[in-house]
């Protein structure tokens, strides 16, 4: 899904750009992506959608660190 029509940036840019380049702040996307640069009606839609993707990565580490929890080495 288009998030910045503008520059069009989608959705899956975004999960990308928080998943392989650590980026957590909209400032970051406005600078990797150039989300809200143009008419700035994106703004809320990007913030949201790098909000969630930001909760999906902290879960999934949740996730598996959990997946190791109570295994012991004991070699």
């Amino acid at each position: 899904m288009y998030i910045c029509i503008c520059n069009g940036v989608t959705e899956s840019q975004i999960r990308d750009c928080v998943k392989n380049q650590g980026v957590h702040r909209i400032g970051h996307l406005k600078k990797q992506l150039g989300v809200c640069t143009r008419c700035g009606k994106c703004a809320l839609a990007a913030k949201q959608t790098l909000e969630r993707c930001l909760l999906e990565k902290q879960n999934l580490n949740i996730d598996l660190d959990l997946g190791t929890a109570g295994v012991f080495n004991y070699g």
